[in-house]
C-alpha cells in the first residue's frame, strides 16, 4: 500500500547530434505521477550521445522504445 508501481512505455526520437527531438508516453501505468517521472528520466538522460558518424551519413536520428518498469517505489524525485 502507498507504494507506486506501473510500466511506462515511451518513444523517444533522438537526432543524429544527439538532441532529444521527441518524446511520447504510449502506455501510461495510470499514474499521472509515474508519467511524469518517465518523462523526467529521459529529459534528464538527454543530451544523447551523438550517432557514429557512419550512422550519421544514412540516418538523421533514431526512435527508441523504453520500458520503464517502476515497482516499490514510495517517492520519486525526477526535477528536470
Amino acid at each position: 500500500p502507498g507504494q507506486l508501481t506501473g510500466v511506462s512505455v515511451v518513444r523517444l526520437r533522438i537526432d543524429a547530434h544527439g538532441r532529444l527531438v521527441s518524446l511520447k508516453i504510449l502506455k501510461s501505468p495510470g499514474n499521472p505521477a509515474l508519467d511524469r517521472a518517465a518523462e523526467g528520466i529521459v529529459r534528464m538522460s538527454a543530451p544523447f550521445a551523438p550517432l557514429p558518424s557512419r550512422l550519421r551519413r544514412k540516418t538523421p536520428g533514431i526512435e527508441l522504445t523504453l520500458y520503464m518498469d517502476f515497482y516499490g517505489y514510495r517517492q520519486l524525485y525526477t526535477e528536470y
